[in-house]
């Protein structure tokens, strides 16, 4: 089913990427201010110079952004673009490197 949704209106579909572990400290899900997340899919209706994230970039987003549920068995958000807090693109790209 989730290969079927398309999002709208600056939204994406991201899936949950938990770390249970940072170092030596233990963190517990619930335990969290920001989340990662990897891209599934990207609202079409919007501009591309206003979307920053690309299918497959993992961003990191406040815990309770979005709406959170299940589908597949595999735990998904949608959030709007505004509420990402940052982007580590998959495709090489970095901020501030030469491209020319």
């Amino acid at each position: 089913m989730l290969e079927k949704l398309k999002p709208i209106d600056n939204q994406l579909i991201v899936e949950l990427l938990f770390e249970t572990r940072r170092g030596l400290i233990f963190l517990p899900e619930n335990d969290r201010t920001t989340v990662r997340g990897r891209v599934l899919a990207v609202a079409d209706d919007v501009d591309n110079d206003l979307m920053p994230v690309s299918i497959g970039d993992i961003i990191y987003f406040k815990a309770y952004a979005g709406y959170a549920t299940e589908i597949d068995k595999m735990k998904v958000v949608f959030i709007h673009r505004k509420e990402i807090l940052a982007v580590e693109k998959t495709d090489g790209e970095h901020n501030g490197e030469d491209k020319g």
